[in-house]
């Protein structure tokens, strides 16, 4: 039984093996017939091809022998009109091969299978399709929705995409990618339609939305006149404006909406955006206009003189905008205690004798005064040397200089100054804080004010300038409770601090320091004051700093990693708020006192540590009436209060360097 299953088995192993032969056989026999076909096919073709060839170099052939014979038989003509007794005026003046060419016009050949001027034509098509080919390759800006920039766009994407063979839904594709923000919003309803559909669509929305003639010229209007003023010497902004009106024009010329500009209250309104000088002689132009012609000038009599304006502003060679200005200082106009420090090479290089020569517009030239003692581009008051002087040797320079004592000017003596007098330690005399210890000890002599010691004649941090105050009795500034301590010593000391954004260093008084009984390091801080430089030693410290309003574990605390001791420092008693100054005010009962008056302030913190200073309420009152704001450090009175005794204006301003 075994053995015939397996003689079975190896009869139908045999015969799948034969099949599959059979098969392989078959692929292979196709496969040949399939490669036999097409030989003979390509046979055919190229048999076609030799023809076609043979075919073209007969008929070349027959072109050069049409063309030998035609100017056989015209120089035959030629040779039997030169007998005759009058020639041919047409032949006069003629080369053989003209003569050939108007014989040839008048009869063409008997047979011409190929036209030489077909290819010729095509050469102009064909260069100008391989010129287009080697174009760089057009990048598209997207279109946000300003109707100033839908025309720009359209055009440069009808260039790119939408004049080209390619299939509305190609087209619809690329508009969604060059569309964005308002314009995209606009169009995206489209990509539900059917690609021709949507595309037309989208255009048409386009058009409606941004597109719209009034609309742009709206919208030129509105630029026009209701963008910012320019400033005195900004050439760019004249500049910026000229090219502006110019492209306004010559867009609503095209749209013939020109007259949507040319009103007299538009052109009024753009001629107050300049310069009070160029106002001026606009006014005198268009007054001299109006006298001839008997009506004002139009836009685009505005437009030449704007342009004119922005030319003279923007010279190459007499051009005088400042464009390498050194930094201007930050002088902020009524701040009570703005102190600005930078560094030694900053403050040489501004006030020394080769600091870049500031320039500015042609309106406002600045004549500035050189030292009288290094003749560098600053005042005597801003000159090292003169700092480093003693207090005698610098009324010395003042007197050979016929300079006014108190504010070392030379056009006036300093009875007739009206700068504001000395101010240091309550000093009203009239000569400035740099020449106060020759003054105080010719005072001394006389019976007045004692004689100071040599470290006193040093000029603080601060630079006072009192006067008189008519409209309020007490001006409030900025000043808070804190606790105050060496960073990582344990005991806090509660004092008053001014929260001054007008300081970008911090400054505490020596005083405080020894309370402390913190040590620092000494170093000479170089001091420009609103009027005077002077050089005072300073000790650089760290401190840690923590409100009072809470408990200890919520109060806010941070570190003011340096801080300058000084042994000046004003205590600003009468700019400190009491509780009787701020119950009269409604909006100010709920807040607590800042501080004790009696005791002064103590730190000055500056921009150094600007979360001291960040607002996190504001209690306002009505028009002139003092605010309050939080602060992480507590609330803080600013402004005038309506109590008190009348106090002294105080005005300081210093910048400070490292000596």
């Amino acid at each position: 039984m075994s053995v015939s299953n397996a003689s079975r088995s190896s009869k139908a192993g045999t015969s799948n093996s034969i099949s599959s032969a059979r098969l392989k056989a078959a692929a292979t026999l196709a496969g040949l017939q399939a490669e036999a076909a097409s030989r003979i096919a390509l046979k055919a073709i190229e048999e076609e091809e030799f023809r076609l060839a043979q075919r073209k170099r007969d008929c070349e052939l027959q072109l050069e022998i049409a063309k030998a014979e035609a100017e056989q038989r015209a120089l035959g003509d030629i040779e039997q009109s030169s007998h005759e007794d009058e020639p041919k005026p047409s032949l006069v003046g003629s080369t053989a091969a003209e003569k050939v060419d108007q014989w040839l016009t008048g009869n063409p050949p008997p047979s011409a299978p190929v036209q030489p001027s077909s290819p010729m034509a095509a050469i102009p098509l064909q260069r100008e399709m391989i010129d287009t080919l080697l174009l760089p390759k057009c990048e598209l800006v997207k279109f946000n929705g300003d109707p100033l920039e839908y025309w720009i766009f359209i055009s440069s994407f009808d260039a790119a995409v939408g004049n080209t063979s390619v299939g509305a839904s190609a087209k619809l594709n690329r508009l969604f990618q060059y569309c964005c923000g308002e314009a995209l919003a606009v169009i995206r309803c489209c990509a539900v339609m059917q690609p021709d559909e949507g595309y037309t669509r989208a255009r048409a929305l386009l058009r409606e939305r941004f597109g719209n003639d009034y609309r742009i010229s709206e919208t030129w209007v509105s630029k026009l006149t209701e963008g910012p003023r320019i400033l005195p010497g900004d050439c760019r902004g004249i500049q910026k404006l000229a090219d502006d009106l110019r492209s306004c024009t010559l867009t609503l010329t095209a749209m013939k909406k020109l007259g949507e500009v040319d009103t007299k209250r538009s052109l009024s309104l753009i001629v107050k955006r300049l310069p009070q000088f160029v106002q001026g002689k606009w006014r005198s132009k268009a007054v001299g206009i109006l006298d001839k012609t008997g009506h004002y000038p139009d836009v685009a009599e505005l437009v030449k003189f704007i342009s004119k304006v922005a030319r003279e502003a923007n010279d190459p060679v007499y051009d005088l905008e400042n464009r390498h200005s050194d930094e201007k200082s930050p002088k902020k106009k009524g701040s009570n205690y703005n102190i600005q420090a930078t560094s030694e090479v900053d403050h040489r290089s501004r006030v020394g004798t080769d600091s870049p020569k500031r320039q500015c517009g042609k309106n406002e030239l600045v004549k500035r005064t050189a030292c009288p003692l290094c003749s560098g581009e600053h005042a005597l008051a801003a000159c090292d040397n003169f700092g480093k002087m003693s207090p005698t040797d610098r009324v010395k320079v003042a007197s050979e200089n016929k300079l006014c004592f108190n504010c070392l000017s030379s056009r006036h003596f300093s009875r007739q100054c009206k700068a504001a007098p000395c101010g240091f330690q309550g000093c009203r005399g009239k000569h400035s804080k740099l020449l106060h210890g020759v003054f105080q000890r010719a005072n001394s002599e006389d019976g007045g004010a004692p004689k100071e010691s040599p470290d006193d004649q040093k000029v603080g941090a601060t630079s006072l300038a009192r006067g008189s105050s008519q409209e309020h009795s007490k001006i409030a500034l900025p000043v808070v409770a804190v606790m105050v301590r060496g960073v990582g010593s344990g005991e806090w000391l509660k004092t008053n601090a001014l929260l001054d954004p007008g300081s970008n260093r911090s400054f505490c008084t020596m005083e405080l320091v020894k309370m402390l009984g913190v040590k620092g390091t000494p170093q000479s801080l170089s001091l420009d004051t609103l009027n005077e430089n002077a050089q005072v030693q300073t000790v650089v410290l760290s401190l840690d700093v923590s409100g009072t309003v809470g408990k200890a574990h919520t109060r806010k605390s941070f570190c003011i990693p340096e801080i300058h001791a000084l042994k000046e420092f004003p205590t600003l008693r009468d700019s400190c708020a009491t509780f009787e100054d701020v119950k009269k005010f409604e909006h100010l009962r709920d807040i607590p006192v800042p501080c004790v008056a009696k005791d002064g302030v103590a730190i000055l913190i500056g921009q150094d540590v600007p979360q001291a200073l960040v607002p996190l309420e504001v209690r306002r009152g009505a028009e002139g009436e003092p605010y309050a704001v939080r602060t992480c450090l507590g609330w803080t009175v600013n402004g005038p209060l309506a109590s008190g005794s009348p106090a002294a204006a105080v005005s300081n301003f210093v910048q400070g360097g490292l000596a």
